[in-house]
C-alpha cells in the first residue's frame, strides 16, 4: 500500500515549496505526469523498504546536510513567470526555508525515534522534501527548457 507514503511525500513537499521555490513545467500535461512518477516512485520506494533506525538518521542527516547547501545555493528559485526580484523577499524566503528544513529535519529525527515501526514513512518524507529542494538546482531548469519546450 503506498497511500500513505505517497501522501506524506507529497506534504513534505507542500511544506517547503512556497519558500524554496523551484522549476515549474510548461504545461499542466506534463507537471501531472512528472508528478505523478516522482510521487509514485516515491511512494513505491517507501512501501518496499525496511530501513533501519542508523539508516533512517543517515537520510535524514544527508537531506538536512543537501537540502541546506541547496538553499544557500538555489533558493528561492524563481522562474520567468514568477521572478522574485525583491531582495528582502529573496532573503525573508530564503530564511523561511532554511527554517522549514530544519524544523522538518527535528521532528523527523524525533518521528525516527518514537515511531520506529514506521521508519519508511520518514524515508517518504525525507524523499518528498529532498525532491522538492533539488527542483531549485539550476540543472533542472535545463533540462526542462531542452527537453520539454513550452507548447503554444
Amino acid at each position: 500500500n503506498i497511500f500513505w507514503p505517497v501522501f506524506i511525500a507529497l506534504l513534505s513537499f507542500l511544506v517547503i515549496r512556497p519558500y524554496a521555490g523551484g522549476i515549474h513545467l510548461p504545461t499542466y500535461f506534463s507537471c501531472l505526469i512528472v508528478t505523478l512518477l516522482v510521487f509514485l516512485l516515491i511512494g513505491f520506494i517507501a512501501a518496499n523498504i525496511q530501513p533501519g533506525l542508523a539508516a533512517t538518521i543517515i537520510v535524514i542527516l544527508s537531506v538536512t546536510i543537501i537540502g541546506s547547501i541547496l538553499i544557500h545555493k538555489y533558493a528561492p528559485a524563481d522562474t520567468k513567470t514568477i521572478p522574485i526580484t525583491d531582495p528582502d523577499l529573496r532573503q525573508d524566503l530564503k530564511r523561511k526555508a532554511y527554517i522549514v528544513l530544519l524544523t522538518f529535519s527535528v521532528l523527523a529525527f524525533v518521528a525516527t525515534l518514537l515511531f520506529k515501526g514506521y521508519l519508511n514513512l520518514v524515508i517518504a518524507a525525507c524523499l518528498g522534501i529532498f525532491s522538492q529542494l533539488i527542483s531549485t538546482h539550476p540543472i533542472f531548469f535545463y533540462l526542462v527548457e531542452r527537453y520539454l519546450p513550452e507548447h503554444n
